[in-house]
This record gives structure tokens, sequence and C-alpha cells, in this order.
């Protein structure tokens, strides 16, 4: 099954209660930008102070 990078990212953070950094997704070979895009459509909420996305 084909999972593109925003699917990579929101199924890597339901297995890690709902968390990945942004350490985490460059391992994965995503950029970052993904993840800005993703909070920008509110599924995922950034913490500052520890670099991490939360599910929204």
């Amino acid at each position: 099954m084909y999972m593109n990078n925003y699917d990579k990212i929101l199924n890597y953070a339901k297995e890690n209660n709902g968390y990945i950094t942004t350490k985490e997704s460059e391992s994965l070979k995503i950029n970052s930008t993904f993840l800005s895009n993703l909070v920008n459509d509110k599924k995922l909420d950034y913490y500052f102070h520890n670099y991490e996305f939360k599910l929204g």
C-alpha cells in the first residue's frame, strides 16, 4: 500500500502516543514542510519548546 508523506507522519504520530519530532520526520526522509502544512491544516499542534508535533 502506498502512503504519502502526510499519511506517514500521521501514522508515525499515532504509533508514538500522538507525537512526532522534526528529527524523527527527517529520519523518515520527510521534509519539515509537510509538518508545517499539517499544523496549518490543524491536524498537528506544534510545541516549540520541545520541537515536537502532536496530533491535533
